[in-house]
């Protein structure tokens, strides 16, 4: 059964992102950071910026329960990009790499935190999480690095969204900023629309508020992902967040 852990909030996570995204680019290997965290991810960054405040600023406002707006987890979807001639085994290697550079003991702005390996392989390993050595929850890797695995769209867009994704600035407290590439918002909106499931729709309506807290949204850009495919779900989509996006496209 899928447990709800963490979310952004929670240091130990926004670490493990963290060191996911650091070894990535140090290794020059293309990625985003998919699925809830990077719905998280566009949340968070709307609401300091509109706050002008850090992620821990808003956690302490007793007036804010973050458990509203973000939906937790107990894991975090990446995708990989590798050359399309590139052997299996050597992006076993890389992930392998990178892997390695996540396992150990590391010093946050706060914490010292530990992640160790409860089950290895390169498609889903799972972390466990210590935190000033007391033992926390586990936190598991779903890593994507071909095309087939973009699930609902054709698979020639998984390519085209880690091409176009962008860089988010989240400032966690005045010792960390947090950065992490994730999809544009409208292709992570594009993907949700296409399963609309019932945590879907949730994560549609967070990510509606941020695209009005960013000020910006080509709802052409999702209309030429989704339709006309999708066109009942996509209308159901604007139906329900019709007061929250922007209706102005912005190509």
């Amino acid at each position: 059964m899928k447990r709800e852990l963490y979310s952004l909030r929670n240091e130990e996570f926004a670490y493990f992102a963290h060191l996911v995204a650091e070894k990535l680019t140090e290794l020059e290997r293309p990625y985003l950071i998919v699925g809830g965290t990077a719905v998280q991810a566009y949340t968070l960054e709307g609401l300091c910026k509109s706050n002008n405040a850090t992620v821990v600023e808003l956690d302490n406002d007793r007036n804010r329960r973050f458990q509203d707006v973000l939906r937790a987890t107990d894991d975090l979807d990446l995708a990989l990009k590798f050359p399309k001639d590139m052997e299996d085994s050597k992006k076993a290697n890389v992930i392998f790499s990178f892997l390695e550079g996540i396992r150990g003991e590391h010093l946050s702005p706060n914490h010292i935190i530990e992640y160790r390996f409860d089950r290895s392989g390169h498609q889903r390993p799972r972390f466990s999480i210590t935190v000033d050595e007391q033992q926390g929850e586990s936190v598991a890797l779903n890593i994507s690095r071909r095309p087939q695995d973009l699930k609902g769209l054709p698979i020639e867009f998984y390519d085209y969204f880690i091409d176009e994704g962008v860089t988010l600035d989240i400032p966690y407290n005045s010792d960390f900023l947090l950065k992490l590439r994730v999809p544009r918002i409208e292709h992570v909106i594009a993907a949700k629309v296409s399963h609309f499931r019932e945590k879907d729709a949730a994560d549609l309506m967070s990510l509606a508020k941020a695209s009005r807290l960013r000020g910006e949204l080509d709802l052409g850009e999702i209309e030429k992902i989704l339709l006309p495919v999708y066109e009942r779900r996509y209308d159901r989509f604007r139906h329900l967040v019709e007061e929250d996006i922007p209706y102005n496209p912005v190509s």
